[in-house]
């Protein structure tokens, strides 16, 4: 059962159990407003007395509605007390939730056990490295933001439950929801982001997912599934006609990278990117892969085609950000391996219904292979 699987099994469990207290504790907090409109000119005293009740009751709520197991944990990286729990949507891998306190935001996340249990140092070591490479680069406050991962009781950066799920928490970042026009500022923030990865000690970094960019990898993982339900005839077909094509694309692997530099990882602030989100993927690799990630997120037509001229200004924005001249044929080549990102994420979307769905998350029956559909469409001859 996944992890998101048995969140939504235990709340409901509490739900059911809580039901009656929680509708009492609806009640008495009613009863608190009420007397703290009674009481409003009695004094500074009472009023605080009042709001200390009043964050009692809404405790007490959270506890009767399901969400014990999650206050619970988020005790673990702050003391503060927590007034609201809530779901964050985005992710493909973790489950992630908002936490709000008496003093302020940060985000609670649970991490997919199946692809990191086993490498809590090596995601604890590549922050550390990416941290140390941001204030080598001598960024200002403000102009680039690194994530701030808390530590828990304990003094680790990741907190173990009894039923073995693994969770982190970090500083919620206030930032602008990524625009589709602002492609020569998103092009500029990935430049930027690979100047700084410049000052990682490479041999330092531990890739989780080494095999992240590996079309070899995914291919031969999709010819293991072998004669199962679920196989489409023009999925199939599509990747048998397009598979050696893909393989032929050929990109240099000699910078430390991002790993999933798609525009919703993107911290933007004030129409300018200030900073990266999601920096487990981080690894030696390509910067033409995390370029095709971005184009990928924000170039791309309804049709499949890419938008040349979006495609255009954001390479034109990657060159200002990076800070050195771009090689006469990256353009060609980043084409290339965009094309090239789109099939292979398409393989792995499709492979991932044959086998059962185990990497990326669903959010309605059917998501993925529609995901697989859209992008291995764009490559058929």
């Amino acid at each position: 059962m996944s992890e998101s699987a048995a969140l939504l099994k235990k709340k409901k469990k509490y739900e059911l159990e809580a039901y009656p207290n929680m509708c009492l504790s609806f009640l008495v907090f009613c009863f608190s407003w009420l007397c703290m409109l009674l009481h409003w000119r009695a004094g500074v005293k009472k009023f605080l007395v009042q709001r200390v009740l009043l964050k009692a009751l809404l405790y007490n709520i959270l506890m009767s509605s399901g969400y014990e197991h999650l206050i619970n944990t988020a005790a673990q990286f702050t003391g503060k007390t927590v007034t609201d729990i809530r779901p964050l949507s985005g992710g493909h891998i973790n489950e992630s939730f908002l936490v709000t306190t008496d003093a302020d935001s940060y985000v609670l996340q649970c991490l997919n056990s199946s692809l990191y249990s086993e490498h809590l140092t090596e995601l604890e070591g590549n922050y550390l490295q990416y941290r140390a490479a941001c204030e080598r680069a001598g960024v200002r406050p403000g102009e680039w933001i690194c994530p701030e991962w808390f530590k828990n009781r304990s003094g680790r950066f990741f907190h173990t439950d009894a039923d073995g799920i693994i969770w982190r928490s970090y500083r919620l970042i206030p930032g602008d929801a990524p625009a589709q026009d602002e492609l020569y500022e998103a092009g500029a923030g990935l430049g930027r982001l690979h100047r700084i990865l410049r000052g990682c000690d490479t041999a330092a970094i531990r890739p989780i997912l080494p095999d992240l960019h590996n079309l070899r990898a995914y291919y031969d993982k999709y010819l293991e599934t072998g004669d199962v339900p679920g196989r489409e005839a023009g999925l199939d077909r599509a990747i048998s006609d397009n598979i050696d094509k893909m393989l032929d694309v050929s990109v240099p692997t000699d910078a430390v990278i991002h790993g999933d530099a798609k525009i919703s990882n993107m911290i933007m602030q004030g129409g300018n990117v200030v900073g990266f989100i999601d920096l487990d993927t981080l690894m030696p690799g390509s910067v033409y892969d995390d370029l095709a990630d971005c184009i990928r997120s924000c170039c791309i037509r309804d049709n499949g085609e890419v938008d040349m001229a979006g495609f255009d200004m954001l390479l034109n924005g990657y060159e200002a950000g990076v800070g050195t001249k771009l090689p006469s044929d990256m353009r060609e080549l980043a084409l290339m391996n965009v094309m090239k990102n789109r099939f292979m994420l398409g393989l792995r979307y499709y492979t991932d219904c044959l086998t059962g769905s185990r990497y990326f998350i669903e959010t309605r029956p059917g998501q993925n292979l529609q995901k697989a559909k859209q992008l291995l469409a764009s490559n058929t001859n």
